[in-house]
């Protein structure tokens, strides 16, 4: 996942032309700021992108804010309570809005009586992407690539020509115990 999120990472930095550190792909925190440093050019970055959640997670989180460099992260995190963690307080990172996921999550909890997660939010959007395509007789590839896209439980998203999804993920802020919203999602 990691050395998919660098190739991401660098393709959007790309069409940005922002130009990015050498990557560091890890599993380990040992020496990472120095590793960090060194794939910068001899400086520490202004900061670093760890998007998985996986292996050394909370050792590298821990380094990486003790170097006092900014820690942004991916949406795995919303499986993980990032404010539970304190090397993460101040981090941003990006995953659905929760406050137009709330709304979706506590009725379908209600009704199931099991936690709503990410996957339950993806297979609504889809049914309603569906659901709308039907009832205005565009169930075609146009249709699914519409140019104003979709609004779902998840965000708003859009299929590209390449079939690939670009979805509006919202930026949220770990402080104090909780996450608060920073950015609004948009495609």
């Amino acid at each position: 996942f990691g050395t998919r999120s660098v190739a991401a990472a660098q393709a959007a930095a790309q069409g940005y032309g922002i130009a990015l550190s050498e990557p560091v792909v890890t599993d380990s925190a040992e020496g990472l700021a120095a590793r960090l440093s060194a794939a910068s050019g001899g400086q520490l970055p202004d900061a670093v992108y760890l998007p998985s959640v996986r292996g050394g997670f909370e050792a590298q989180a821990a380094a990486i804010s003790a170097a006092g460099v900014q820690i942004l992260g991916s949406d795995q995190w919303a499986a993980i309570t990032p404010q539970r963690i304190p090397a993460l307080q101040g981090a941003w990172f990006a995953a659905p809005d929760p406050i137009g996921f709330e709304a979706f999550a506590i009725a379908l909890e209600e009704r199931v009586e099991t936690e709503a997660g990410i996957v339950a939010g993806l297979a609504f959007d889809a049914i309603e992407m569906a659901r709308l395509l039907g009832r205005l007789g565009q169930q075609s590839a146009e249709g699914l690539q519409r140019p104003a896209g979709f609004s779902g439980v998840l965000g708003p998203y859009k299929i590209l020509p390449s079939g690939l999804v670009e979805r509006g993920l919202a930026v949220l802020k770990v402080a104090d115990g909780a996450t608060t919203l920073i950015g609004a999602p948009s495609v």
